[in-house]
């Protein structure tokens, strides 16, 4: 027997499977109109096998001789480009609605079931279910190949209202569910009775309309690019296990663990693959379908009645009481169309058939489109909130993930900038450190030369009667914001000045006058205290370290309100300034002065507004602490030190308060 497969096709070779088919076509021809030949008799079909193998090798080696593929594989469909399609279909002309209407159902239910193109038409009402675990409705569906119906639920698309399957069948059954293709009552149970002949063809036909239309579609697509697409988006979402027994394939599960055929049947892997075509990033998560709740909850009794009347009145033509059985599948659907009713009227407009059918119907039971819409927004937020785990890693949270990150990495700059601006301030407080320990040096320098005229201000030097002792130079500018106190090498004077902008110490170089008329009085002394008020430069001149001593206490306390902090270290540097500062003035007020050390040391390191309050109370009583022991010091009966001193103690003393110390 010689088989000839030469011959060509549309201008090709035909590929090894179309020429299989025609040789069993043309085997069952024979068989018919032959039935009594001896060829049949044989029990063994060796030959028939031999020769459907010589079919399939001799074609695939001409196709390869010239140059043509050996299997003409279909390329998936997958979620977006069935976005776009229908996206496509729903723009369609008013008089191409309703057949748009029926297409979108049929291909987003054969893409979502994984099914054979021709399978979709044999699904029926009667045997489907609602599941109220996983809130979702069961098909059974028809695996015709095998001889099988099978479970499989559907679930609320993700983010793409066109391939939602609730919305989708809600369009279906809001323009009369193909209600027309209905002939007899035997057929009413089915749920697209116009699938129900050549559904592949049909299926297939629908699937063309888009080819050069919609980028993505390919060229010689047909129905099987929905199956071949559905396996991918499942395969890639939920794994092979979910993907393989949702789409209904044979597979040797003699060879697998009792175990492992329980896990492919149970509830868990049909809701997986089924959630993962409906785009969830996280199908392990629970999904939940929009729900009516949210409005039904705020209605009162009797438009409760009207709004379940509504329904009932929009899916009447359904040929089957969906609010019997399938009550909450009708209330799904009906929420999936509320949820999406705006944007489908920004993209569709409103005299889409499926927008004046459902505006009609709610203006019936008093229900206006304002108030759909509205409705609309309030289950599209309760459906968000029961659905935040699921939709974890949809584009919206990446987009608040990176933004999150951007804030991060912003404050961490600003970290950085504080840390550098806090490592500034520490190195001015080692100045400040060092200022101090040259001030207790300098008190106990030999006396400068008594021809060496010296710079001071006119007022405090005529106080002094002793010229022949150390003088000291002190310029303290008291600002809000930070005081450095930085020495000068080139003679015994100490300057204090202020750095707001720029932590680094800055210099404020003073110079000996030639004669005492070169010093320039100073026509009106600025008032000061020792509270942090607005900058303020003292100078006063004395020969006894008490005041000075003063000085650097008001220095130190306004550091420490501003800085609103002195770590430990420095705070013992202080307390060790503040203890030889009591044993260089050797009265009785060495007491008082350990207490305010203590008092500093114990001060709240923090930045609250509280921390802030107590570094202000400790101030201000320091500074009036301060001054009275100025004013003691003052006193005829108290000893400071060496007795020469008392009078310029008193006479600064008496400097100060007049300044308003």
């Amino acid at each position: 027997m010689t088989v000839h497969v030469s011959f060509q096709q549309t201008g090709e070779l035909v590929a090894p499977g179309t020429a299989k088919t025609l040789f069993n076509a043309a085997v069952n021809v024979l068989r018919k109109r032959h039935p009594k030949n001896e060829l049949w008799n044989v029990h063994t079909e060796d030959w028939y096998t031999a020769i459907v193998r010589d079919v399939e090798v001799t074609t695939s080696k001409r196709r390869i001789l010239v140059g043509l593929p050996v299997h003409e594989k279909s390329e998936g469909i997958g979620r977006e480009v069935l976005c776009r399609m229908m996206q496509a279909s729903l723009s369609v002309a008013p008089n191409k609605q309703l057949q748009a209407i029926k297409d979108r159902i049929a291909l987003v239910t054969t893409f979502l079931a994984i099914g054979r193109s021709g399978e979709v038409g044999f699904t029926s009402y009667n045997l489907s279910k609602w599941n109220s675990i996983y809130e979702c409705i069961n098909l059974e569906w028809p695996n015709l190949k095998r001889s099988e119906q099978q479970p499989l639920s559907f679930f609320p698309d993700v983010d793409c209202m066109e391939i939602d399957f609730y919305h989708a069948f809600g369009c279906y059954l809001a323009v009369g569910g193909d209600s027309s293709s209905v002939s007899s009552m035997d057929a009413e149970s089915w749920i697209f009775p116009f699938l129900r002949a050549n559904a592949a063809a049909k299926v297939t036909e629908a699937v063309k309309r888009f080819v050069g239309k919609v980028p993505g579609v390919p060229s010689g697509a047909t129905g099987t690019c929905l199956r071949v697409g559905g396996a991918i988006e499942a395969t890639m979402r939920a794994g092979v296990v979910a993907a393989v027994h949702r789409g209904g394939w044979e597979y040797p599960v003699a060879s697998v663990t009792t175990m492992l055929e329980y896990m492919v049947q149970s509830p868990e892997t049909l809701a997986l693959a089924g959630k993962a075509l409906a785009g969830w990033p996280e199908p392990r998560h629970f999904v939940s379908p929009p729900r009516c709740d949210n409005v039904t909850n705020t209605l009162t009794p009797a438009e409760s009645i009207r709004f379940g009347n509504c329904i009932s009145a929009l899916f009447s033509n359904a040929r089957c009481d969906l609010l019997h059985h399938l009550r909450p599948f009708a209330f799904t659907m009906f929420a999936s169309l509320l949820m999406y009713l705006g944007s489908f009227i920004q993209k569709y407009g409103d005299k889409h058939i499926v927008i004046v059918n459902l505006v009609t119907t709610a203006d019936r039971f008093q229900f206006s489109k304002a108030t759909l819409i509205h409705w609309g927004q309030l289950i599209q937020q309760d459906w968000k909130d029961r659905n935040t785990n699921a939709l974890a890693g949809t584009v919206d949270w990446r987009r608040k993930v990176e933004d999150l990150e951007a804030t991060v990495q912003k404050l961490t700059h600003q970290n950085d900038a504080l840390t550098t601006q806090l490592g500034r301030i520490e190195a001015n407080q080692e100045q400040l450190l060092s200022a101090v320990l040259q001030l207790h040096q300098g008190c106990s320098a030999p006396p400068v030369p008594t021809s060496a005229p010296t710079c001071s201000t006119p007022d405090i030097a005529a106080d002094v009667s002793d010229t022949t002792s150390t003088i000291l130079t002190t310029t303290i500018t008291i600002t809000p914001e930070l005081t450095t106190i930085v020495p000068d090498t080139t003679n015994t004077t100490l300057t204090a000045t202020t750095t707001t902008p720029n932590l680094s110490p800055t210099i404020c170089p003073q110079r000996v006058c030639s004669t005492p008329a070169e010093a320039t009085p100073s026509k009106k002394r600025p008032r000061t205290s020792f509270l942090p008020q607005a900058p303020t430069v003292v100078r006063y001149t004395c020969k006894t370290s008490a005041l000075d001593i003063a000085a650097l206490y008001h220095a130190a306390f306004t550091v420490g309100t501003v800085v609103d902090h002195i770590d430990k270290r420095e705070r013992q540097r202080v307390h060790a300034v503040v203890k030889n500062a009591a044993t260089l003035l050797r009265t009785s007020t060495e007491s008082r002065l350990l207490d305010i050390s203590r008092r500093l040391q114990t001060a709240p390191v923090s930045t609250t507004s509280s921390a802030w309050e107590g570094w202000n109370r400790i101030h201000t009583q320091a500074s009036v602490e301060l001054k009275d022991i100025v004013m003691k010091l003052m006193q005829p009966d108290v000893k400071v030190g060496d007795a020469a001193y008392k009078p310029t103690v008193c006479a600064v003393g008496s400097r100060l308060l007049k300044q308003g110390v």
